[in-house]
């Protein structure tokens, strides 16, 4: 008897698990179909947050750059209208208009131009043959020097007008880096340009535009 029904329960098992196999595969699909969703779901949110986020500061890291620009603009703009200025001074126009110019008369002019704006870290005059005539703060080292080669010579020269250099470092004491706002001082002509006597040079400081 135990013979016989023992066949019937080895041949019973294998139907067991055939029957079980294809619950345990509609489980797991739904599982997947529902968790699935929801995952995507999970990660589609993260990226899109993330996008946003990105998108956010780099759209800050524009308006910052925009403003920076302006601002920079306008403080040169002002800077070169001052040098302007300076360079229609009669004392300044005087001095450079004498045969042979005085050194020590250029300094209040030069004085004076330095120290109406914090951000000049010096001035200085120039022939037009880029000989240096005078600087402040003073360095004697460089008196006389030709500075022909430097970006605000060969604007102002090329140009006529007002010129706004790159970037350079100053042999001036200190050696601070620079862009030079130079501008020629002319004599008085009605209706043209009057015959240029020097060049007149604020040094202005990078960090004074940050």
């Amino acid at each position: 008897m135990s013979a016989l029904i023992a066949p019937r329960i080895r041949a019973s098992s294998p139907r067991r698990r055939i029957t079980r196999s294809p619950v345990a595969r509609l489980v797991l699909l739904f599982l997947l179909l529902s968790v699935a969703p929801v995952a995507l779901l999970a990660v589609a949110s993260v990226r899109l947050a993330s996008n946003a986020v990105t998108g956010e500061v780099e759209g800050r890291v524009r308006s910052a750059a925009a403003l920076s620009s302006v601002a920079i603009g306008a403080e040169l703009t002002g800077v070169s209208e001052l040098v302007q200025s300076y360079a229609r001074r009669p004392s300044l126009i005087r001095a450079l208009a004498s045969p042979r110019p005085d050194a020590a008369q250029l300094v209040p002019q030069l004085r004076d131009l330095r120290q109406v704006r914090p951000g000049f870290a010096s001035t200085f005059l120039a022939r037009m043959d880029g000989r240096l005539l005078q600087v402040l703060p003073a360095t004697e080292s460089i008196l006389g020097s030709d500075f022909g080669f430097r970006d605000w010579y060969r604007g102002v020269t090329a140009s006529g007008d007002t010129y706004v250099s790159e970037a350079y470092e100053s042999r001036a004491a200190g050696h601070p880096l620079v862009v030079g706002v130079a501008t020629i001082v002319r004599e008085p002509a009605p209706r043209r340009r009057g015959r240029p006597l020097g060049i007149l040079v604020g040094a202005y400081e990078l960090e004074a535009l940050g």
